[in-house]
Order: C-alpha cells, then structure tokens, then sequence
C-alpha cells in the first residue's frame, strides 16, 4: 500500500506543476512566452527602423518647412514635436528595457503616465490639424497663400497621420493578445 500512495503523490505532484503551467504561475510565461521570445527581435528592430526613419524625417521636414503651411501652421510644429517623441520614445524604451529589472519607483511610473496622455492627446491634435488642412484642399503651389502649404511638409503629415492611425490598433489587438497567451500573474 505505501508504493500506490506514493505513485499517487509523484501523479498529483506532476499534475499540481501542469497545472501551474497553464495559468501562468511557472514563471516561463508558457505560450505566450514562447511567443514573445519569437517575435521581440524582429518587431524591436523593426519599430526601431521605422520609429527612427519617421522621427527624423519629422523632424527634419518639420524644420525645414516651419513657415511654409499658412493653411494650418500647426502642421510643421506637430511635424516637429512628433518627431522628438517619435526619437525619444526609442531611447526611453531602449533604457527601460535594460533598466526592467530594477523596481521602478512610484514617481517615475506617474510621469510615463502623465507623458503617455500627452502623447496620445498631441497625436490626437495632429489628426485634427492634418484632417482639416485636407478637408481645405491646401494650395501645394502657393504656400504663401491663406490656404497654402508646402506638399512636402502636408504630405509627410497626413501619410504619418495615416501610418500612426493604422498602428494604434494593430499595436492594440498585438497586446491583448500577448497579453492572453502570456497568463495574468495576479491570478
């Protein structure tokens, strides 16, 4: 009799670790980790290139045609400060990837949010600039004129605009869903 109760000890033990696996309290993150082991390199690399290329043509452009866009001036100033974001968002994710093991202090958890909402809400704006200026049928020849704006400047706005605007979900629905294979620790 000693021998089956610990058979069944050693089965029970198995399926208590099986079971902890599933949702999520091994540490390893299961799937979801498995997933996010796969896919970190080629999406860092890629928002990396593509946040970088976009920031600084922002940035650049923005400067550049700072006087030229009279049909919204706002336009090249959004160009300009979204481009700042955009670059300094890559550094900021860059140092808190490598600072992640550390516990991050109370204070600086309130300032990433208080920066997060005024991104979103200067993201926000710029759509409301770049749809407008558009729904205006901005002069491309004439920037000097009340309705003018450079197409260089209002161009590289609206495709950003557009580009962001299709990101937002996608980055949304790719968190929900690593967020549901990776298993809620608080479970």
């Amino acid at each position: 009799m000693p021998k089956d109760r610990h058979v069944h000890s050693r089965v029970a033990s198995k399926d208590e670790s099986d079971r902890d696996s599933y949702d999520g309290r091994d540490g390893g993150g299961g799937v979801g980790s498995c997933l996010a082991a796969l896919i970190q390199t080629p999406v860092t690399i890629a928002a990396g290139i593509i946040g970088t290329g976009l920031g600084l043509a922002f940035l650049i452009v923005g400067a550049v045609y700072m006087y030229q866009c009279r049909a919204e001036p706002m336009v090249p100033i959004w160009l300009m400060v979204q481009g700042i974001i955009l670059l300094f968002g890559i550094g900021v994710g860059g140092f808190a990837k490598k600072k992640s093991k550390d516990k991050v202090s109370l204070p600086i958890k309130i300032v990433g949010v208080i920066v997060s909402l005024a991104t979103f809400i200067w993201f926000i704006a710029g759509n409301v600039w770049v749809y407008q200026t558009w729904a205006k049928g901005p002069d491309y020849v004439h920037f000097w004129f009340e309705n003018g704006c450079s197409p260089v400047a209002f161009r590289l706005a609206f495709i950003g605009i557009i580009v962001l605007d299709c990101l937002i979900p996608i980055v949304f629905v790719v968190g929900i869903v690593a967020f549901c294979l990776r298993g809620c620790k608080s479970r």
